[in-house]
């Protein structure tokens, strides 16, 4: 099959919402498929440096097209890439089977997609990486009033597809309840982890000696995004903050973000500026090695019901996962695999402590990832949906 392939996140961006496109393509082009990736220019705030993703993009066999030549400026680039992903769209998918584009609720990628799909008489199929839920935030502003207008929108164009994935039952469980049409067009594509990354890592120990950690300390580690309200980091920080007076040596590490000012002066406040440490955006392996060196991960704490790829890779490494209540889908059998708790620092810090004290909850980790969460068996899902979409278009 020739794929071209619309994505809002990519390399050099190292969120969550760049590794499904990533991994997907890459199985796919591994498996003989011509797949051309095109992506907007953007200064994303999760990136490494060029030199790091120069060489991780590298491992990935499909073509990708930066547009355009000059970085759209971040804020209004979900909006503005509509423009020179759509044009060089028009130039690469005369050639395509299917067209295959990456749908997020705040940006207009699937919407490109549709047109595209619409003019070159092409199939299109979206796999979401979010759909549209309160994460709590009450502001009223122009702007948030002109995001939930945009995913209405977004979500609209679920009826223009050939195929909606999804990846986890509760999503299609909210679509439904919105919009009963949709049933016809979703399909489940699970989020998964390559096992070649856990090749050749280091130690436990020998991660810890490298971060200057002794036995004294326990390690406590938040990947992901926290400088937005929704990534619950405030609570998790009061939680640590309750946590020193129990285990005085713990030390917290948040990697893959920077400190919000308002995190920076709750830090500081909370007086554990020498128990905190962070590190920013970093290649995936060395995400690995974090995880690696931990003694307890902390998964999403907001109701957020999805399958985390970091809570996957914490399975993989056969760690305790403190994460909170309604946080991780039921596809992941999340009260027998975690410890479960509400958002509240009181509650989080108990968790903690007891993912700490308890070392028999190790035993229930280890090899519990199913084989269907590898991206080796989700892309071969993947391309048997997309031979059914082109041969039915035909």
């Amino acid at each position: 099959m020739r794929i071209l392939w619309l994505s809002y996140y990519y390399l050099p961006h190292v969120g969550g919402g760049t590794w499904p496109s990533y991994y997907l393509s890459q199985v796919l082009s591994n498996r003989g498929h011509t797949v051309e990736l095109i992506v907007p220019n953007v200064n994303f705030t999760l990136s490494i440096s060029p030199e790091l993703s120069k060489n991780v993009e590298s491992k990935n066999l499909s073509k990708v097209y930066r547009v355009p030549s000059f970085p759209l400026p971040r804020m209004l680039a979900p909006v503005l890439c509509f423009f020179p992903i759509f044009l060089q769209g028009l130039k690469r998918g005369k050639n395509s089977d299917v067209i295959v584009c990456q749908f997020h609720p705040h940006h207009l990628v699937t919407f490109t997609a549709v047109l595209l799909g619409r003019i070159l008489n092409r199939p299109v199929v979206a796999r979401a990486c979010d759909v549209y839920r309160n994460m709590g935030s009450s502001s009223n502003s122009s702007m948030e009033r002109f995001v939930r207008v945009l995913n209405v929108f977004n979500e609209s164009l679920i009826k223009r597809l050939s195929v909606f994935l999804i990846c986890c039952s509760e999503y299609k469980e909210i679509l439904l309840a919105r919009n009963k049409s949709y049933y016809d067009k979703i399909q489940l594509l699970v989020n998964g982890f390559d096992l070649t990354d856990f090749h050749n890592l280091p130690s436990k120990d020998d991660v810890r000696k490298s971060l200057g950690l002794t036995s004294e300390n326990k390690m406590i580690l938040f990947v992901g995004r926290f400088s937005g309200e929704e990534y619950g980091a405030k609570v998790l920080l009061k939680a640590f903050a309750l946590l020193l007076q129990k285990a005085p040596g713990a030390v917290l590490f948040l990697v893959g973000d920077v400190l919000s000012n308002d995190l920076l002066k709750l830090i500081d406040s909370l007086g554990i500026t020498e128990s905190v440490k962070v590190y920013g955006a970093m290649p995936h392996k060395d995400i690995l090695q974090f995880i690696v060196g931990s003694d307890v991960c902390i998964g999403p704490l907001m109701a957020t019901q999805t399958i985390p790829l970091k809570v996957l890779e914490y399975m993989v490494l056969n760690k305790p996962v403190v994460s909170g209540n309604g946080s991780i889908s039921k596809d992941l059998n999340p009260e027998t695999n975690f410890i479960l708790c509400s958002p509240m620092p009181e509650e989080i810090s108990e968790a903690i402590w007891k993912a700490l004290c308890d070392q028999r909850l190790n035993k229930s980790y280890g090899n519990s990832v199913p084989e269907k969460f590898s991206w080796q068996t989700v892309s071969e899902e993947m391309e048997q949906i997309l031979s059914s979409v082109v041969k039915s278009s035909r």
